[in-house]
């Protein structure tokens, strides 16, 4: 039997409040599907997406165990075999080490062991006897690191970083509403959706805009909205204020906001959600200094109802908004 835990986590230390840099906002949207950034824009930040992409000083980390039990009366194989980068044709693996390379100034992207120490070659079977269990471990960095770092990597003490991930997740849901209901299943999906969605929401640790990505597509008025809005109603307000801020900071001199693949509809739903927010925060500071763009966003609205204010299009779209 294969059991299997995996997590994320610091590559330099464990999961801690304050530890978690975040990446900033600007170079994120650059690499999200369906991003509208001009070229002056991406020609702009060049620099910033080279230093947040090549240039951290701590990266995350994916953190894998497998525990391999034989639960039978006989001897059994257990079956491992070191990753492998998809596409990629000079990549090597090095037996004394466990680590997985680039053949480019040989970056590391894995470093896998088996019972604490290095894994011997690539592809690896362990003959476990009745009631015995063997080890595989992974780690994993978002980018490929040098050597040194990889060998500290490699010492990482797993149950440590696991169970401060675990206080670390705890903690973020601690600090919102509490929400039970009879239904398992149900009960637990709003506690890991509200997680699910804070990880999807990219931006620096300690402030500015945020975005509430869809999947790997970019922010969207009409599908952040609900993120945002369930931010809201569990309480956690500054993060729902910071993905706003995305919006507002994308926000065209003219009022209007369109941040995905030519949509039209983003500023409709970002003014409700902002609303939604006010409703709930009863926030007099953010909504004065929110109110001019408000104001934009509206004023943008109105004007486009009123282009579609002809007789012609009565009965067909009279006063609505095209699309």
């Amino acid at each position: 039997v294969y059991h299997l835990t995996a997590f994320a986590t610091l590559e330099r230390g464990p999961l801690a409040p304050g530890r978690v840099r975040g990446t900033d906002w600007r170079a994120a949207y650059l690499h999200m599907h369906g991003q509208m950034a001009t070229p002056e824009e991406a020609a702009a930040l060049r620099p910033l997406v080279a230093a947040e992409t090549d240039g951290r000083e701590e990266d995350v980390v994916c953190c894998v165990r497998v525990e391999a039990v034989n639960r039978g009366s006989v001897p059994r194989y257990a079956w491992f075999k070191a990753p492998t980068l998809h596409g990629v044709a000079a990549q090597d693996f090095d037996g004394a080490t466990g680590f997985s390379t680039l053949p480019d100034a040989k970056r590391v992207f894995c470093v896998t062991l088996l019972d604490g120490r290095p894994l011997p070659q690539n592809e690896t079977a362990v003959l476990v006897p009745p009631g015995g269990a063997t080890v595989f471990d992974l780690r994993v960095p978002h980018q490929p690191l040098p050597p040194a770092r990889a060998r500290v990597l490699a010492r990482l003490d797993f149950a440590d970083h696991r169970e401060a991930c675990r206080r670390f997740w705890r903690r973020k849901l601690d600090a919102g509403a509490r929400i039970h209901v009879p239904e398992r299943a149900i009960d637990e999906r709003i506690r890991a959706g509200l997680l699910h969605l804070d990880l999807a929401t990219i931006g620096r640790g300690r402030g500015g805009p945020a975005l509430a990505t869809v999947g790997w597509y970019t922010p969207i008025g009409s599908e952040s909205s609900p993120i945002i809005q369930f931010f809201d109603a569990m309480g956690w307000h500054k993060l729902a204020e910071r993905a706003i801020d995305f919006f507002l900071a994308r926000q065209r001199p003219d009022g209007f906001m369109q941040n995905f693949g030519g949509y039209q509809l983003e500023t409709g739903p970002v003014l409700w959600t902002m609303g939604e927010h006010y409703r709930l925060t009863r926030d007099d500071r953010w909504a004065a200094r929110v109110k001019p763009r408000v104001l934009k966003a509206c004023d943008y609205l109105l004007q486009w109802r009123a282009r579609n204010q002809r007789p012609e299009l009565r009965g067909r779209g009279y006063g609505l908004q095209e699309g």
